[in-house]
């Protein structure tokens, strides 16, 4: 019977470790023509890394599939629009950063770091975060409707419009 217990909290302890991708950081908006830099950093609690996965939309953008020797193998896509990748670096053990360079409005889009650990598990773990690729106004925003005289506690039906830019400002 305390064999079986034994066991029992053995798996308990097994399925409470998993790896864990802990942090995505992202710039949430950069403007056309900039370059950016993406970090995805992980707990791997045990496990083996298997691979590392990038993605734009569904579309994978970089793999690093680690080997015996640590030095892994590692793979760009060169051919997703809007993709422009610089550089990458793969610590793996805690973390892989790609730096993103020359953006444009097709670089918009949903962004993940997927961590895959080894057998005999072969767990999983990712995150996703939205970058949006932007054109600053080329002017100061224009205020409509202000009135000559006005006073408090006064209504006033105003309009502020930005011109040239990519995305709605709210």
């Amino acid at each position: 019977m305390k064999v079986l217990s034994f066991i029992q909290h053995l798996t308990a302890i097994n399925l409470l470790q998993s790896l864990e991708v802990l942090q995505l950081d992202t710039p949430p908006y950069v403007k056309v023509g900039q370059g950016y830099t993406m970090n995805c950093y992980f707990d791997l609690e045990g496990e083996s890394l298997y691979s590392i996965k990038w993605f734009r939309d569904t579309e994978e953008i970089f793999s690093y599939i680690a080997t015996l020797s640590d030095t892994g193998v590692s793979t760009v896509a060169t051919s997703v629009p809007g993709v422009y990748i610089e550089s990458t670096n793969v610590l793996p053990e805690s973390q892989s950063t790609i730096v993103f360079g020359n953006s444009s409005f097709l670089s918009t889009g949903l962004y993940q770091c997927e961590v895959n650990g080894d057998g005999p598990r072969f767990l999983s773990h990712s995150d996703t975060k939205k970058i949006t690729v932007a054109e600053t106004p080329s002017s100061a925003p224009e205020i409509q409707g202000l009135p000559a005289i006005f006073g408090p506690g006064d209504f006033l039906d105003l309009n502020c419009s930005i011109y040239n830019t990519s995305e709605p400002i709210i």
